[in-house]
């Protein structure tokens, strides 16, 4: 694994996300041990607006973007993130689907939570 990526450092960078803050680097590497780091080629999806909820996920490196389909039934760019920046927490928290459909905009690199796991984080650290 490349060493940007093992759970020490990527508990640095979740760290530096307005939601975790507030928690010790114990937790966080506890969070990021429930979760994988995944790369995306651009033009790749990593979901598609309407689905079941993806997940969690944080923008590690590269460039996402998050289209909504208008009523014209044409996609319309909703935002573009860059590093280090959470997304798709509505639909998590909600258990609703995707808001939206999320397309790297180049070579990307992502820390990803399922639902799940991600339910049972918020149960394990409320703050």
């Amino acid at each position: 694994m490349d060493a940007r990526y093992d759970p020490t450092h990527l508990a640095q960078m979740l760290g530096s996300v307005p939601y975790f803050r507030s928690l010790q680097q114990m937790d966080l590497q506890a969070i990021v041990t429930s979760g994988q780091v995944r790369h995306y080629h651009e033009g790749k999806p990593l979901f598609h607006e309407g689905a079941p909820c993806a997940g969690l996920f944080v923008l590690i490196r590269g460039r996402m973007q998050l289209y909504k389909l208008g009523p014209d039934g044409r996609e319309h760019i909703m935002s573009v993130h860059e590093p280090v920046t959470m997304f798709n927490e509505v639909p998590v928290l909600d258990g609703d689907v995707n808001v939206a459909t999320a397309i790297a905009g180049e070579e990307t690199i992502v820390w990803h939570a399922p639902r799940d796991a991600f339910v049972d984080l918020l149960n394990r650290y409320p703050a």
